[in-house]
């Protein structure tokens, strides 16, 4: 029996180290940033509160479907309360195009993610085509009391 535990004890100290060791390796930066987002990214937002960033609003187009895509990374290091969305506008010019986001009410199929990520939230796509509308992506991240934002207008094709 006591062999039994020495040797038990033996292991976990010989694997402790090594799996810390493990958790401290990089994740490959593609897997951090674009998930199953498809195409191209062609913005981004940083996801603030006064001069500090919390994560990062990504906004990808594919034009073989003609989707946007949208995903927030979080960089606190710490798992938190983050969300994403992305949305479709009717138009295509004037201010509600320019602007898009579902106070307006002309607005299609908002499509969004919300939880608890040490990563990132989302993907979420445009539900359908978003080619000939303008669309609007936004995020969001609690840190404590503070809630840092991040939001994209006027990508319209």
């Amino acid at each position: 029996m006591i062999s039994l535990r020495r040797t038990g004890l033996s292991a976990a100290l010989l694997l402790t180290p090594l799996l810390s060791l493990a958790a401290l390796a990089p994740a490959p930066a593609s897997a951090a940033v674009t998930g199953s987002c498809s195409g191209t990214e062609i913005d981004t937002a940083a996801m603030k509160s006064g001069s500090h960033t919390y994560g990062t609003l990504h906004l990808y187009y594919n034009s073989s479907t003609g989707k946007n895509c949208a995903k927030a990374t979080n960089v606190t290091g710490a798992a938190r309360d983050m969300s994403v969305w992305v949305l479709r506008c009717f138009g295509t010019s004037g201010p509600v195009a320019s602007r898009c986001n579902s106070q307006d009410g002309p607005v299609q199929n908002v499509n969004y993610d919300s939880g608890h990520y040490s990563s990132y939230a989302g993907p979420v796509n445009t539900k359908g085509s978003a080619a000939g509308t303008c669309i609007n992506a936004g995020s969001t991240i609690e840190v404590g009391s503070i809630t840092a934002t991040a939001q994209i207008y006027g990508h319209c094709g």
